[in-house]
């Protein structure tokens, strides 16, 4: 009896270290690749509409940086909106923030993302100030969904301002690439089938301990 419960209190605590391990690490939404530069002689709002496949948790937000050598003009600001334009969560990007495959990213507060539901990502551009480099799109780039099961690119969205605003332009931006997000596993599912797993497993050791007494 002593041993069928400590194998039972193995088995839970090795399920939820699983779990804990599996949904540590965020990940990036979206990589590109084959990228064209754009300098934009306007600013602009530049981002994409995505779908959650799964409930997720975001992490951070980031911008593209062109040439990894951080950004020459205004530190861009990136938000993040539910599809009928509710801000969820903001950030600004600077230069010293850490760079990963392209795109650097800055933490927020966790912000939990519903599956099977559409939101929006976007960033600032702001227009090219005298003698200085400029900040570029990424133009007419190719891209890949990391998780596809988890996040997948919808569509570019895109508005002119040189403040964060939720961009509802679908034609002007296409192809324009700028803000990203990082973000991890929400355990849910998993949870609940290896609670109900176990559930079982327990079910079967009564029942088995009956048997014994029996």
């Amino acid at each position: 009896m002593k041993k069928l419960h400590a194998c039972t209190a193995a088995v839970v605590v090795g399920a939820f270290t699983w779990i804990a391990q599996a949904n540590a690490e965020p990940v990036s939404a979206v990589e590109i690749s084959n990228i064209s530069a754009f300098n934009p002689p306007f600013s602009a709002v530049v981002g994409w509409e995505f779908v959650a496949n799964s409930d997720i948790t975001v992490t951070s937000l980031g911008m593209w940086d062109e040439f990894e050598d951080g950004f020459n003009n205004d530190a861009p600001e990136v938000g993040l909106w539910t599809l009928n334009g509710d801000l969820l969560a903001s950030t600004i990007v600077t230069s010293n923030d850490e760079l990963i495959d392209g795109f650097r990213y800055s933490d927020i507060s966790d912000v939990k993302l519903t599956g099977d539901t559409h939101y929006v990502v976007a960033g600032v551009f702001r227009e090219v100030v005298a003698n200085t480099n400029p900040n570029s799109f990424a133009f007419d780039a190719d891209i890949s969904n990391v998780y596809p099961t988890d996040v997948m690119w919808l569509d570019s969205r895109g508005a002119n301002s040189d403040t964060l605003i939720f961009p509802t332009d679908f034609n002007n931006f296409d192809g324009f690439f700028g803000a990203n997000f990082r973000f991890v596993d929400e355990p849910t599912t998993c949870l609940l089938i290896i609670t109900g797993l176990l559930g079982l497993g327990m079910t079967t050791t009564q029942r088995r301990a009956k048997l014994i007494k029996q």
